[in-house]
């Protein structure tokens, strides 16, 4: 077995002999390794842009492994720790797992089962960090073109046309099927324009049936973006009392509809769709479809702490094949179940399903996320039930109680 990343060690133990086989052993498989006797020597060249694994004898003089294990959560809690242990250690060191150490290894042991440990402890800091230098990117980012994601001519429209209006105090009409990205579009009028940030106000039309309180809204959000989603969903005599205040207020109302005839209804409408603009389905936005999944999936990599799976020639097929009648929202939630799953090809995840059976229970749909959390995790771990039961948190009994309920064969996860 190699590491399959460049792995950084900090190996801290006060027996000579011990560091010098351990670091000679690791060199031959690419590890770069630190030696110290002396714990705090060690603590002094670890900082929170460090990148690898910690490996710590438990029993030393002056500082312990307990205490290098305190010491290194302060400096970043995500820093895997692997303590090294004596058979009368045991208790202590599951101690120190329950307090944040990544794992323990009691002598005498084997050098391979510590390269393996420690590879897997590196694999994980390497996606806590990446997923950390994303998140900033992401959190950072105020091109448009991160926030409203594609190629493709009607979303370069839509985006100059957003550049063109959002500083003009002009009502907005935005329409498009269900999944098109309505809100997306509407909050990019509001960011690109000189409005304070906070100054963004949602409110769905579908529960504002007989409401009073419309002239009231326009007030909280004074000076700044107004967006009523499912406008079509207002009677005209509330449209009526949303205009009569807008002449009285400086909000700009933004409006989203499903319903493209939307400003031809009615004369009052005309007032909320000043400007309008169409979203096209998915399914006209070919080039951008790879973009659009790419970047649901790397939020799902995100948002659930896990590796981006590798797509396939014949996924990249399947995303160009499929219809898309949901849109970007069906996008999204096959970007997340890919993720999730892992082990899943995009055409098993988008087989149509049959309607026309009773929708599943509560309970039903907890059992399934609960099974494919499992499965995800000892594909994760090659099928080990140690290292599957540690990563979901509970007892190795209890997920081979799970195994047996969601029938379950581990045998096809192990490496």
């Amino acid at each position: 077995m190699t590491a399959s990343l460049r792995t950084q060690v900090v190996l801290i133990d006060d027996e000579a002999a011990l560091r010098e086989s351990v670091s000679q052993y690791l060199s031959l498989y690419d590890c770069e390794v630190q030696t110290f006797a002396s714990a705090a020597e060690a603590i002094n060249q670890i900082g929170p842009s460090f990148k690898g694994v910690v490996v710590s004898d438990l029993r030393m003089p002056t500082l312990d492994g307990m205490a290098v294990l305190d010491a290194v959560k302060n400096i970043d809690p995500d820093i895997p720790l692997i303590l090294i242990t004596g058979h009368g250690d045991i208790d202590s060191a599951v101690q120190a797992m329950q307090n944040g150490a990544y794992d323990f290894i009691e002598k005498p042991f084997q050098p391979q089962r510590l390269l393996t440990t420690i590879t897997r402890a590196q694999e994980k800091r390497h996606l806590i960090i990446n997923n950390r230098q994303l998140r900033q990117t992401l959190g950072n980012t105020t091109d448009m073109q991160d926030c409203l994601i594609g190629q493709s001519e009607p979303i370069q429209t839509i985006r100059e046309d957003i550049q063109r209006f959002a500083d003009v105090d002009v009502n907005v009409l935005i329409t498009g099927a269900v999944g098109t990205g309505k809100s997306v579009v509407a909050q990019c009028l509001h960011s690109q324009s000189r409005k304070p940030p906070s100054n963004l106000v949602r409110l769905d039309c579908t529960n504002l049936a007989n409401t009073n309180d419309l002239p009231t809204w326009l007030q909280d959000c004074e000076g700044g973006t107004l967006v009523l989603e499912s406008i079509d969903h207002l009677d005209t005599p509330m449209l009526t009392q949303l205009t009569d205040a807008m002449q009285e207020n400086s909000t700009r109302v933004v409006g989203t509809t499903t319903q493209a005839d939307f400003p031809k209804q009615a004369p009052v409408h005309h007032r909320l769709s000043t400007v309008t603009l169409s979203l096209p389905p998915l399914a006209e936005r070919g080039e951008d479809i790879g973009l659009l999944f790419e970047h649901f999936a790397t939020l799902a990599s995100l948002r659930f702490n896990v590796a981006l799976p590798e797509i396939s020639t014949q996924d990249v097929a399947q995303l160009h094949t499929h219809n898309w009648p949901g849109n970007v929202y069906e996008l999204e939630k096959v970007a997340e179940q890919f993720v999730l799953y892992q082990t899943r090809s995009l055409a098993q995840l988008m087989q149509p399903q049959d309607t026309s059976q009773t929708p599943e229970s509560l309970t039903q749909q907890v059992q399934a996320f609960e099974q494919s959390l499992i499965e995800h995790a000892l594909a994760q771990h090659g099928g080990r039930l140690a290292d599957a039961a540690q990563a979901l948190g509970i007892p190795r009994r209890t997920l081979n109680d799970k195994l047996q309920r969601h029938s379950i064969d581990r045998g096809r996860f192990q490496s």
